[in-house]
């Protein structure tokens, strides 16, 4: 049966794409959630016209990461933290203490998923990946040193 998603459905597809999917599938989750509707001509249309606007979104938006991406080429980050004489830190560098200090350095305001990264638990220099979207990413040098009393 092929219907036209209503919107983004977890493992299935996203809003105005067309799908094939078995008649009980749409009959009993599908249709009574609101998620999908059944393809006509005049339906098919429109999602077309949807798909269409989508992908020059997804253009911009690549073009525009890409230019915000520059910032991070070659970017060496250095946080303070409280360190034992072993060189280990007292509580792990996470995610949101990355991203405050890349505001800091470049102006740019990142989330959690932007950062691939594993809390960091040593004093060091370390690598910390960022991905504004699908394709454009960059390598940054995260560096802890020891704070000064």
């Amino acid at each position: 049966m092929r219907i036209i998603l209503n919107k983004d459905v977890k493992n299935l597809g996203q809003r105005g794409d067309l799908k094939s999917v078995k008649p009980g599938y749409f009959r009993n989750f599908l249709y009574p959630q609101g998620f999908a509707v059944i393809a006509t001509p005049a339906l098919l249309k429109a999602a077309a016209a949807l798909v269409e606007k989508r992908a020059i979104e997804k253009d911009q938006i690549v073009k525009e990461a890409k230019e915000i991406i520059k910032k991070f080429k070659g970017l060496k980050i250095e946080i303070s933290k409280k360190i034992t004489s072993k060189g280990k830190l007292y509580a792990a560098l996470q995610e949101k203490d990355v991203i405050a200090a890349i505001l800091n350095a470049v102006n740019v305001k990142l989330v959690k998923d932007n950062l691939k990264m594993e809390h960091i638990k040593e004093e060091g220099d370390h690598e910390v990946t960022v991905i504004l979207t699908e394709g454009v990413s960059a390598k940054i040098t995260v560096s802890v040193k020891k704070e000064e009393s």
